[in-house]
């Protein structure tokens, strides 16, 4: 009997720390049209002799502090996951992890399931639809699967960000993890702001609090998180007064969504903040950005200051709720 295939949709990870694989997946990522959007020939330039060759080294550095035993941190806690996920399912589900670059890429990993399936559901594990994460890892699985000899129904889980299956999980682990007593920092993922200038044909971005999505800035990355944060904030009940949102991950000089993570840290301890909350709603499993990034760089960067303290609130990553949330998704479509 045909299955259901269940492919949980990531960006990717290196293989190892080494400065080769480092530099191998940089340069796979960063020659996405999608995460940089410029000409071909500049891109590949600025990719291959400008940023890769000394961003790998650093990077490399940073991948080797949070590296594990059994490898990647994206990579474990996304197979966990995967396991966890096909337990609750049962053998009618074929749950599979699928990354837009390195080994585990749809083009290596979709293949061997053409005239296998009845049936294929794609999860992203990007809540917030970007286009250099969300839409990037769509394309690559979708144009893989557009070549199966046999195409089966095939059905697309993203822009969930407001969706009681993951605002309920991710509000429940959050409020099992913080303390009241702490402000609440929700840190998402930057992007140029380019990219958002690219769909906003109604010009409502780029306002210093976004407005409640609607038709006209539904697609709107920097609104998606900003909305994610306020419904979490009411499901815990905390105040306005007592969360805030700010943007991490910037890379190069360019303008990226503001307001930017340290400045903003730097803003709240002027506002009279001491104790922080930070969590990552943009990740669905801890990884590089999340733990090096947030649990150990912003850790230091906010204890430098007096009298401060600082919590970390994991990702969803294998969460025993978010596995049965999913699980539960899955059954009813």
């Amino acid at each position: 009997m045909k299955k259901t295939g269940i492919f949980l949709l990531n960006l990717g990870t290196p293989e190892s720390y080494t400065y080769n694989d480092v530099r191998k997946y940089l340069r796979e990522f960063l020659s996405d049209y999608r995460v940089i959007n410029l000409p071909w020939l500049i891109r590949f330039f600025l990719v291959n002799f400008i940023i890769t060759p000394w961003r790998a080294w650093f990077s490399a550095k940073l991948y080797k502090s949070i590296w594990t035993a059994q490898g990647s941190p994206l990579l474990v806690n996304s197979i966990n996951l995967q396991n966890k996920l096909q337990s609750a399912l049962g053998e009618n589900f074929q749950v599979e992890t699928i990354m837009r670059y390195g080994q585990l890429n749809a083009k290596n990993i979709l293949p061997k399931f053409d005239n296998k399936l009845n049936k294929i559901i794609i999860i992203s594990m990007f809540p917030q639809y970007s286009s250099a994460a969300s839409g990037s890892s769509l394309e690559a699985a979708l144009q893989v699967i557009s070549k199966f000899n046999v195409i089966p129904d095939t059905q697309v889980i993203t822009k969930y960000y407001d969706k009681e299956f993951y605002l309920d999980v991710l509000a429940k682990l959050i409020k099992d993890r913080h303390n009241p007593d702490f402000y609440l920092l929700f840190s998402f993922h930057g992007l140029p702001t380019q990219q958002l200038t690219k769909i906003d044909t109604n010009k409502v971005c780029h306002k210093e609090d976004c407005p409640p999505i609607t038709y006209m800035n539904d697609n709107c990355y920097r609104a998606q998180c900003f909305a994610t944060a306020k419904q979490l904030a009411a499901k815990l009940n905390v105040q306005r007064d007592f969360y805030s949102v700010s943007f991490q991950s910037r890379l190069g000089k360019i303008p990226w969504i503001e307001p930017y993570l340290e400045p903003h840290l730097d803003s709240l301890y002027l506002q009279g903040v001491r104790k922080l909350s930070i969590v990552t709603p943009s990740f669905s499993a801890d990884c590089l950005e999340t733990l090096e990034e947030v649990a150990v760089a912003t850790k230091e960067y906010w204890l430098t200051k007096p009298n401060t303290e600082f919590n970390y609130i994991e990702c969803l990553n294998d969460n025993s709720a978010w596995v049965q949330a999913l699980a539960s998704k899955i059954l009813n479509l």
